[in-house]
């Protein structure tokens, strides 16, 4: 790690190591390769560690939800299930289809909220956790900083709504 010249470029910086990689080779003994030495802005590095980070992490989330989706699905199916008496009594004393949907929209719709807070709270109290433990300091680059702001409570609540809407009316 080093620091470029006032003036100088990441080309020249590159050049100037080109040149010394095989002095370098030479001095480190056992080198089966001749080592290549790398001129890069340290910030090509972070984003590179943080794009591997984020995809594992991503990933992690990505199970959890599915398995919070499968899990909820299974509740709503089970709901339907009993409630088909009360919509065969609707149906025959004559609603139509969309006030047969409605309520199951409304309550799929609240469900899914508070599912939707409660895991936004959660997140909210796990990042802090972590955050909390030195020992995960290496995985996350400097100046990069996971938190729960306005835009994932409204892609949250919105993805909530959408589920809700899609598993009332499937």
């Amino acid at each position: 790690v080093a620091r470029l010249a006032r003036g100088a470029t990441i080309e020249q910086a590159q050049a100037e190591l080109a040149a010394l990689a095989p002095g370098a080779t030479a001095c480190a003994g056992n080198a089966r390769e001749p080592l290549k030495l790398i001129a890069a802005p340290l910030r090509v590095r972070y984003v590179e560690a943080a794009r591997n980070n984020d995809l594992i992490f991503f990933a992690i989330v990505a199970a959890v939800v599915l398995i919070a989706c499968v899990n909820l699905t299974n509740l709503l199916l089970t709901r339907g299930l009993d409630q088909r008496r009360e919509f065969a009594v609707r149906s025959a004393l004559g609603a139509n289809s969309v006030r047969l949907a409605r309520p199951m929209i409304v309550q799929n719709s609240l469900l899914a909220l508070a599912g939707a807070a409660a895991g936004l709270l959660f997140a909210r109290m796990f990042l802090g956790v972590i955050r909390s433990v030195a020992a995960l300091d290496t995985f996350r680059p400097t100046g990069m900083d996971y938190r729960v702001d306005w835009r994932v409570a409204t892609f949250a609540t919105l993805v909530a709504v959408a589920a809700a809407i899609v598993m009332s009316i499937i």
